[in-house]
Order: C-alpha cells, then sequence, then structure tokens
C-alpha cells in the first residue's frame, strides 16, 4: 500500500493521461505534469488542480519545489549516456519529499522480439545497451536496454531505498520493469 500524496509531479507526462488515471481512482493531489513537447502539452485537457507545463527533466530544480510521488514512465530509455541517465535519477530525486516516491519505468526492449527485430545497427559506436529502432513511418528512435550493471547502480540512489519492483504492462505483461524508490532523507 502506497497511499495517496498531496502532490505528483510527472516528469515526460504527454498530453497528461496519468493524472486522468489518478483521478479515476480517487487521487485527490495537486498535480503537475512536464513534457518537452509543446505539442503534446497543447493536447492536454488538465482539470481542478492539475497543470502542464512544457520543461526540462534536467533543469527540474529550477522549480525549487518537491512532490509526495515523482513519476518518469517512458522516458529513461530515452536518455543518451550512462552519466545522464544517473543525473535524471538524482534530479528527480531532489523533488521527492522526505518519505515520499519515486516510480521510474525501464522499458524492456530487447527483451521483446518484436522490438529486436526493427534494431538498426548503428553507424557509430554507442553503449553498451544502445540501439537504434525503426518506428514506424517516423525512422529512428535511440533507445537504451539498461544493462544489469548500471541497473544496479540506479537501484542503490542515495537516500532512497526500494520500496517494490515489478514488470507490467504489453501483452505480455513484462514489457516495463517499474522501480518504486521511498525518500529516506
Amino acid at each position: 500500500q502506497i497511499g495517496h500524496p498531496a502532490s505528483v509531479l510527472d516528469v515526460g507526462c504527454g498530453h497528461g493521461r496519468f493524472f486522468r488515471y489518478l483521478r479515476q481512482h480517487g487521487m485527490q493531489a495537486n498535480l503537475l505534469g512536464i513534457d518537452s513537447s509543446a505539442a503534446l502539452i497543447e493536447l492536454g485537457t488538465p482539470g481542478d488542480n492539475e497543470e502542464l507545463r512544457v520543461g526540462d527533466l534536467f533543469a527540474l530544480d529550477e522549480l525549487n519545489q518537491q512532490f509526495g510521488w515523482v513519476t518518469l514512465f517512458g522516458v529513461m530509455h530515452h536518455i543518451a549516456g550512462r552519466k545522464r541517465r544517473q543525473d535524471a535519477l538524482r534530479i528527480l530525486g531532489r523533488r521527492v519529499l522526505p518519505g515520499g516516491l519515486l516510480v521510474v519505468t525501464y522499458w524492456r526492449v530487447a527483451s521483446q522480439a518484436r522490438f529486436r527485430d526493427r534494431f538498426v545497427e548503428p553507424e557509430d559506436e554507442l553503449e553498451p545497451g544502445d540501439a537504434l529502432l525503426r518506428w514506424d513511418d517516423t525512422g529512428m528512435r535511440y533507445v537504451h536496454q539498461i544493462q544489469p550493471d548500471e541497473f544496479e547502480e540506479h537501484l542503490a540512489l542515495d537516500d532512497f531505498t526500494v520500496e517494490d519492483r515489478f514488470l507490467s504492462d504489453g501483452a505480455t505483461g513484462d514489457l516495463n520493469e517499474y522501480v518504486l524508490w521511498r525518500n529516506d532523507s
């Protein structure tokens, strides 16, 4: 049981779909969504106590605000560079209130044959776990399948304890790994 926080920050919120889910499940928190895509933010229809903003994960310290929950769904696998992914976690962690939760998904792209079959050999050397993925008619997308040693570094986030980890999503129920960290500070 993780309870209901007074405030939620959803980074990479798109058009705010997660907010609708929270409201449908009785959440009465103040909700702030941040996404780098102005086009997606414009598609959103925020309700009472909800705000959608264009913003950058790496500029979150400018918020000068903390939240009961901070979420990052469907984003980590698009962040290039091991150090940058670790920095992202630290930045997100600074936005979590003491006792609050940080929730991040890790797309298990390489474990899914339907995606592995669309990997393209890159022209340049990439880090282990990096790939280019053919994506419909829109071209290529950079994706990262987190490697076990990097994942262990993420799990050992300073001042946080892993509250839960589980697989979910997709037809087989294992498309994403969810990690919930509790802020111990």
